[in-house]
């Protein structure tokens, strides 16, 4: 998978990160790699705050997203 851009995305790119680090949180979980879903919960946490303007929209994105 890509590593996305770390410059500052659009509101729907947000929406659209946002969404594809749920689904692959959901099947980290379900594949019982708890470590990485907590990781991606993390981050997802932070695009929310970004989102909602509590932040700049400049993603923090960890590791886990290769």
């Amino acid at each position: 998978m890509a590593k996305p851009k770390t410059g500052k995305l659009t509101k729907t790119e947000l929406k659209k990160l946002i969404a594809k680090l749920e689904k692959e949180m959901k099947e980290s979980a379900r594949h019982l790699e708890f470590e990485r879903a907590a990781k991606l919960r993390d981050a997802l946490i932070e695009l929310r705050l970004q989102l909602r303007g509590d932040k700049d929209i400049k993603p923090a994105i960890p590791e886990v997203v290769e």
